[in-house]
């Protein structure tokens, strides 16, 4: 069997030490450093989505910025044209009273110029009728 002797205690004692030792040199550090580098990465992994969401917030806002712009040019444009085609009936409007005044200005002049005619034939038909009963009989009509 075995003998158990103070060099057994010794060991035990030496053993727990050596653990006691190891872990304040060797194995806190290193729990430390595991720590920080966890906590860092989870900062990071924070931060990342952090920048993410600010990244999708941002492009949300110019996508809706873009739609509005896009909204009003092509309101704007709408407007124009409908401004145009107001302004495009005004001018043919004011156009077509303009020919019709000027239609009306003519078909009176016409209308003067052969009443006119008419009262020149009138009074010069007789000098007609006898200009041509000379022709025709050869003598001056009485």
């Amino acid at each position: 069997m075995v003998s158990v002797d103070g060099s057994v205690f010794i060991q035990v004692i030496n053993f727990l030490l050596l653990i006691w030792l190891l872990n304040m040199i060797l194995y806190k550090p290193i729990r430390n450093i595991l720590k920080e580098r966890k906590e860092r990465i989870q900062n990071l992994e924070t931060s990342v989505q952090k920048c993410k969401a600010d990244a999708e917030s941002s492009e949300s806002s110019y996508k809706e910025g873009l739609d509005q712009a896009r909204t009003k040019g092509l309101d704007q444009k709408n407007k124009l044209i409908q401004e145009a085609v107001e302004h495009e009936r005004e001018v043919v409007s004011e156009l077509n009273q303009k020919a019709m005044k000027e239609m009306e200005q003519i078909k009176q002049r016409i209308q003067n110029d052969v009443g006119k005619a008419k009262m020149k034939l009138a009074e010069e038909i007789q000098s007609f009728a006898q200009a041509i009963g000379h022709k025709i009989l050869g003598r001056a009509l009485a």
